[in-house]
């Protein structure tokens, strides 16, 4: 079977934290400064990579979720038109299904103390 190459650009502060052999980095900064990005770039490189993992992305609003996860140029949607074109990976409004490796990224949101409970 061939390889797919996925074209996911990171800029140098966000290479620095993709390479970085730290288990955990704080990576702080005003709004457009690559957190969300690099958070995108990470949750597919483990998930394509790591069978049976299971990741959850929590945000305030679910509509947070959609604006600043899923659409635009660099969304999931975006980074992953190759894989979901092939039908290896699907994403819903729940999460996103990685096949090949059995992987998953759930939504959640923390709006208010019910999603927090649940989302413990």
């Amino acid at each position: 079977m061939s390889e797919i190459v996925l074209n996911i650009e990171l800029w140098p502060k966000q290479a620095q934290v993709f390479e970085s052999p730290a288990t955990e980095c704080l990576f702080g900064g005003a709004s457009e400064g690559g957190k969300s990005h690099i958070v995108r770039a990470l949750l597919i490189t483990v998930c394509t990579a790591i069978d049976d993992l299971s990741c959850v992305l929590i945000r305030k609003k679910f509509s947070d979720i959609l604006s600043n996860h899923l659409l635009g140029d660099h969304g999931f949607y975006a980074l992953l038109r190759p894989l979901t074109n092939l039908g290896k990976v699907r994403i819903t409004r729940e999460g996103i299904k990685f096949f090949d490796t059995n992987s998953y990224v759930e939504f959640q949101h923390c709006q208010d103390e019910r999603q927090f409970t649940s989302a413990q």
